[in-house]
């Protein structure tokens, strides 16, 4: 699992935030950069394939929603 701050995707900015096992279950929970309401992330999943070579996923944007007042 890769995370880069902000609402646009930046492999300059990306980081390593987990990884999952083949076999394990295919979930991974994080706040990873969704600390505060209105705070914004993007993440993307990348696999290894079988000949080694690495797949990424589509870019997901998720949003905190804001605190209500």
């Amino acid at each position: 699992m890769r995370w880069s701050p902000g609402s646009t995707y930046s492999t300059d900015d990306e980081s390593t935030i987990g990884n999952v096992a083949k076999d394990a279950a295919r979930e991974f929970f994080t706040t990873q950069g969704l600390g505060l309401p209105g705070a914004v992330s993007v993440f993307k999943v990348d696999v290894v394939t079988e000949t080694d070579n690495e797949k990424g996923s589509n870019t997901v944007k998720i949003t905190r929603p804001a605190q209500e007042v």
